[in-house]
């Protein structure tokens, strides 16, 4: 009774393994396509942040030749000191907004780079336990043991080293700009 059931046992655990890779080429293949609709929302959100930043920085060249006038038309005598004030915060409210929407476009080129690395990452075969499998982009590890964060080191050395950059801060979990696309 003993030898059957770890016969049996061993046969699961040899037969498992094909299986459990199987469930996961097909689960790969639903979060490809997720990630690949992530990707999508990402550049058109980029796209949006692009036509916005046009129109900010017409506003911000508007509103800076507008504070200039008044400059000059205050020094003359021929406006109050309040609307020369006026028109220099309102050049510095779209120039705030500018910024903010530069900001906002640098994360969201990051995040159509992720996207586009978690959509080449659900296309590659799953690892098996304790293998480690690279591409120029992609470095995953199917490791035996739970994730932890001091696993990071090693993450942002070879971040680091293939694209001469520190590790991106929404590597680290949720960014502004996740919550704002609804992730």
């Amino acid at each position: 009774m003993i030898a059957r059931r770890e016969l049996l046992r061993s046969a699961w655990g040899t037969l498992s393994w094909p299986l459990i890779l199987v469930a996961l080429r097909a689960r790969a293949d639903e979060l490809g396509e997720a990630f690949a609709d992530l990707e999508q929302r990402a550049r058109e959100y980029r796209d949006s942040l692009t036509r916005l930043l046009t129109r900010q920085t017409g506003a911000l060249a508007h509103a800076t030749a507008a504070a200039e006038r008044y400059r000059e038309l205050h020094a003359s005598g021929l406006v109050a000191r309040g609307e020369a004030e006026e028109a220099e915060k309102a050049e510095a409210e779209a120039r705030v907004r500018v910024e903010e929407t530069q900001k906002e476009l640098a994360d969201s080129e990051s995040l159509v780079t992720e996207a586009r690395g978690l959509v080449q990452l659900a296309r590659l075969p799953p690892v098996a336990p304790g293998e480690e499998k690279s591409t120029p982009e992609i470095l995953e590890h199917g490791g035996v043991t739970p994730w932890t964060l001091a696993q990071v080191e090693g993450l942002q050395r070879f971040f680091l080293a293939r694209f001469q950059r520190p590790l991106p801060v929404s590597a680290m979990g949720q960014t502004p700009l996740h919550d704002r696309l609804g992730f």
